[in-house]
């Protein structure tokens, strides 16, 4: 998403599934220079997608409010291990993205293991497959959001179910102890 990459924006339409982090911030940045259209949002509980209360909007990435093949870019980072139902997420990510888009996004990943299911909803009561886990969230305070699962080496398959194929890209993150992991999937 840096340097000469970005420069393919120019023109075009990119969806950040946050409005706070390291790739809003620098989005936001370079959209009036580069001259790309950045729309940005957050999911709140029981408001609806597309509302947009106290300025930032509100999306359901399981009930996305855009209209089909909007986006050339889509980005996200550490959001769809808090989504209940992933494969309905990834298919309206595939949704929205045009033919040839990108989701570049960012989960809890491990290369040793296949996606780790924490949690499954049994009629309304949410059966813990594993301790519950939580992950910090500005917008949530100090209690965080839940987890429903960690992703592993199965990601790619899990993400052509939904139309999109998938790669998983080690990235060493300058000043890091270990490389982060990137998932890149094009829409068909």
């Amino acid at each position: 998403l840096y340097g000469p990459r970005l420069e393919q924006l120019a023109g075009k339409h990119a969806y950040e599934l946050s409005a706070h982090g390291t790739i809003f911030n620098v989005l936001k940045r370079r959209a009036a220079e580069l001259q790309f259209t950045l729309t940005c949002s957050e999911y709140v509980d029981g408001v609806a997608s597309g509302t947009i209360p106290n300025g930032v909007r509100c999306e359901n990435v399981e009930s996305l409010s855009f209209a089909d093949d909007t986006f050339d870019l889509i980005t996200s980072t550490d959001v769809f291990e808090h989504v209940e139902n992933d494969a309905t997420g990834f298919r309206e990510i595939a949704r929205v993205l045009k033919p040839g888009g990108r989701f570049v996004f960012t989960v809890p990943y491990d290369p040793s293991q296949t996606t780790r299911v924490r949690a499954v909803r049994d009629g309304g009561t949410i059966k813990h497959l594993f301790p519950p886990e939580y992950h910090g969230d500005p917008f949530r305070g100090p209690v965080g959001v839940f987890t429903w699962r960690n992703y592993g080496t199965d990601i790619p398959t899990i993400m052509s179910r939904a139309g999109l194929s998938a790669t998983v890209q080690s990235v060493r993150v300058s000043g890091a102890k270990q490389h982060a992991f990137v998932i890149v999937a094009t829409c068909a």
